[in-house]
C-alpha cells in the first residue's frame, strides 16, 4: 500500500494556519523521505525517489517546508544522510550534502547538543542585529536521527562529532 500513489501524497504535512503571512505551508520531501526510508530498508528499489528527495530539499535550500523565510534544519539533513547509502549517484548526492554539512558543523553547540534549525552561516544568525526566534530548537529525536545519519553516512569521517552529540544526548 505504500508503494500505490508514488508522490506519497498523503504523508505531505499541510499547514492551514499559515505562518509568517503565508496562509498555506507544505512540507513534501520530509514526509515523503521518511516512507522511502522504509522501503528502502525494506529492499524496494527507491533510488529515483531517493534523487527526488536529494533535488527537492536541495532547491529548497534544506528547509522542511518550501518556505525562504525559515532557516535550514538538521531533520532534513538527517533524512538525507541516511538516504545517501540508497543513492545510485553518490557523487551528485555528497556535493549535494557539502553545504548542509558544513552548516551542521557550524551549528554544534560545545556540549555537542545538535540544534534543530541551523541558523549560523545560513542567513539567519543575528549577525545583522537582528535574533532569530524559533520555536522547538531542541529535539533529541532530531538528534538522534541526524546521528544515525551520520554513521550511515561516514562515521569514520564524523566520529569526533558523533561520539561528543551522543554524549549531550545520554546526559
Amino acid at each position: 500500500y505504500l508503494l500505490a500513489d508514488r508522490t506519497f501524497r498523503e504523508s505531505w504535512e499541510v499547514q492551514r494556519r499559515g505562518a509568517f503571512g503565508v496562509s498555506e505551508m507544505t512540507a513534501r520531501a520530509f514526509p515523503a523521505g521518511l516512507i522511502v526510508e522504509i522501503l528502502c530498508r525494506h529492499n524496494h528499489d527507491m533510488a529515483a525517489a531517493v534523487d527526488e528527495i536529494f533535488q527537492t530539499l536541495q532547491a529548497t535550500g534544506f528547509r522542511y517546508f518550501d518556505f525562504p523565510d525559515m532557516p535550514p534544519d538538521a531533520d532534513d539533513l538527517g533524512l538525507l544522510l541516511r538516504l545517501f547509502p540508497y543513492s545510485r549517484q553518490q557523487a551528485s548526492h555528497r556535493d549535494i550534502l557539502h553545504t548542509p554539512l558544513r552548516w551542521l558543523g557550524e551549528n554544534v553547540r560545545q556540549s555537542g547538543e545538535i540544534p534543530v534549525w541551523f541558523t549560523r552561516q545560513t542567513g539567519f544568525d543575528d549577525s545583522d542585529g537582528q535574533s532569530v526566534a524559533l520555536w522547538g530548537q531542541t529535539c533529541v529525536t532530531v538528534e538522534a536521527n541526524l546521528l544515525l545519519g551520520l554513521l550511515d553516512y561516514d562515521a569514520t569521517g564524523h566520529q569526533a562529532l558523533i561520539e561528543k552529540s551522543a554524549c549531550s544526548i545520554l546526559e
